[in-house]
């Protein structure tokens, strides 16, 4: 008995060494700054709930982090740039703060947050990260 639970122990050690954790990244091909709001469905705990986070400002040429660790293998985006030049997909509406940064849970619900601020939905586009890879870099070109 001892031996199974020594080799458990051993084989499980080794896939968690050797579990890895992407991160999330965006470079900015577009002549213009952007600010780029995610959203992803997390998956965590038994209850599903869509988060969108937002802003993140990426100035031309650039790369930046948005997530240390990915935590699914798709998100969503929405981009706008500095004159109001926006960027989504089509059917995944969720909500966004157009003013502030923001952190916001059941973004696919459209409701009043604490302050008394309304959120406004807006379409995502949806990226696959692949799900294998340790680093994915989403470059975005500012075509429509």
């Amino acid at each position: 008995m001892q031996k199974i639970l020594f080799y458990s122990f051993i084989f499980i050690c080794t896939l968690l060494q050797n579990q890895t954790f992407a991160q999330l990244s965006i470079k900015n091909n577009h002549d213009r700054p952007i600010q780029v709001a995610i959203a992803y469905l997390d998956e965590t705990d038994e209850t599903k709930k869509w988060i969108s986070e937002g802003w993140f400002s990426i100035e031309p040429e650039t790369v930046e982090l948005i997530k240390e660790t990915v935590a699914t293998r798709y998100y969503y985006l929405y981009i706008v740039d500095d004159k109001s030049n926006e960027w989504g997909g089509e059917g995944f509406q969720l909500m966004v703060d157009e003013v502030n940064k923001f952190t916001i849970t059941k973004a696919d619900k459209k409701y009043v947050s604490e302050e008394g601020k309304t959120y406004k939905m807006h379409s995502f586009m949806e990226i696959d990260t692949g799900g294998t890879v340790k680093e994915f870099v989403y470059t975005f070109e500012g075509k429509k």
